[in-house]
C-alpha cells in the first residue's frame, strides 16, 4: 500500500518505553528539587537546634549561680529560724514547769489553808 507508513514490530513498544521513561523524568525533577529544599531545611534546623542547646546550656548555669547564691543567703536564716524554734521549745517547757509548780503550789496552799480552817 502506497503512502501508508508501517511501524517497525517493536515501535509500539519503544514509544510506549519512551513515554513512560519522560513520565518518571518529569516527575523526578520536581522530586530532586525537594530533596535539595529539605537538605536545606535540616541544616537550617540543625543550626537552630544548635543554638537551642546553647540557650538551654546558659540558662541552666544561671539557675545553677541563682540557685547557689539564693542557699547561701538562706542558709544563716534557716539557722536562725533553727535557733529561734529552739528557744520556742524550751520557752514552752519553761511555762509547762512554772504551771506545773503553780499547780503544787495551789495544792499546798489549800492544804496550808485547809488546815488552818480546822485549827479555828
Amino acid at each position: 500500500m502506497p503512502g501508508i507508513v508501517s511501524k517497525a514490530p517493536g515501535q509500539d513498544k519503544t514509544d510506549a518505553l519512551r513515554q513512560h521513561i519522560q513520565a518518571v523524568s518529569r516527575g523526578a525533577l520536581p522530586l530532586g528539587k525537594l530533596l535539595d529544599l529539605l537538605s536545606e531545611d535540616l541544616d537550617s534546623m540543625n543550626i537552630e537546634l544548635s543554638l537551642w542547646k546553647e540557650e538551654h546550656a546558659k540558662n541552666l548555669q544561671a539557675y545553677s549561680s541563682e540557685q547557689s547564691a539564693t542557699d547561701s543567703i538562706l542558709e544563716p536564716l534557716r539557722q536562725n529560724l533553727e535557733e529561734l524554734d529552739q528557744r520556742i521549745g524550751d520557752e514552752l517547757e519553761e511555762i509547762s514547769a512554772r504551771r506545773a509548780a503553780i499547780f503544787s503550789n495551789a495544792e499546798r496552799l489549800e492544804k496550808m489553808l485547809t488546815v488552818a480552817n480546822l485549827g479555828r
